[in-house]
């Protein structure tokens, strides 16, 4: 070998007259080559000059099929909702009276059962005309009851109302209720009976004085006829 040089792009080498046919295999390289003698030879050279083999990694393309849903949503309904009818409101309380009590100076407040009734309310004034407040309020049905301090008594034939009891398991079917009141004199008053639909209408205004003063008592309330009073729930 004479003369020798590398052609790194081609990666052929000339030695002399001799051409050698570069062969690469990884960093090792080979040729083979024919003198002018006629003799041959082949030499294997490391060569770290040489660029890495380039390797092509092809990922599999993967496809993910979702099941399909099979749930199925129910659009909320839009029918309206089913209203219980409310019933009828009682009647009218009757017999309504209001008179001079015993000895001890209350005044005595009486009425009938209103037709469809579980309880009544009975509304006091000190005026004719000037503004009702409840002085009591009874359950006929379950024996619940709510006064003021200056009304001393609540009964039927049936049945004595205290606010500690007892109660009643049945509803109250006496012909007659009394209110006893020890407070202001004269007073007037009037009753509404209600049940779960609603208060009915009010009584006629009735009034009395304590025992003793009827001369003293004033005028009439201009208006004695009944009235309407606004609807209110029954109590609990």
């Amino acid at each position: 070998m004479r003369l020798g040089e590398w052609w790194t792009t081609k990666h052929k080498i000339v030695v002399g007259a001799a051409v050698a046919a570069v062969l690469i295999t990884g960093t090792v390289v080979t040729w083979a080559w024919a003198g002018d003698d006629g003799g041959g030879g082949t030499v294997a050279v490391s060569d770290t000059t040489l660029e890495p083999e380039t390797t092509t990694t092809t990922i599999p393309s993967t496809t993910t099929t979702l099941p399909a849903s099979s749930d199925t949503t129910t659009s909320p309904s839009t029918a309206p909702p089913t209203t219980a009818p409310r019933g009828r409101v009682p009647g009218q309380p009757t017999n309504v009276v209001a008179r001079p009590g015993g000895g001890s100076g209350e005044i005595s407040v009486r009425w009938g059962p209103a037709d469809g009734a579980t309880g009544y309310r009975i509304l006091r004034c000190d005026e004719p005309d000037g503004r009702y407040v409840v002085a009591a309020d009874i359950d006929v049905k379950t024996g619940a009851v709510s006064k003021a301090a200056d009304v001393t008594t609540i009964w039927s034939e049936n049945h004595n109302y205290r606010p500690e009891g007892p109660g009643l398991t049945a509803l109250d079917t006496s012909p007659w209720f009394e209110l006893i009141d020890v407070g202001s004199n004269p007073r007037w008053y009037k009753l509404v009976a209600y049940n779960a639909a609603g208060a009915g209408q009010a009584s006629a205004v009735v009034w009395s004085s304590r025992p003793g003063a009827g001369a003293d008592l004033p005028p009439a309330p201009a208006s004695t006829t009944a009235e309407t009073l606004p609807s209110t729930p029954a109590p609990a």
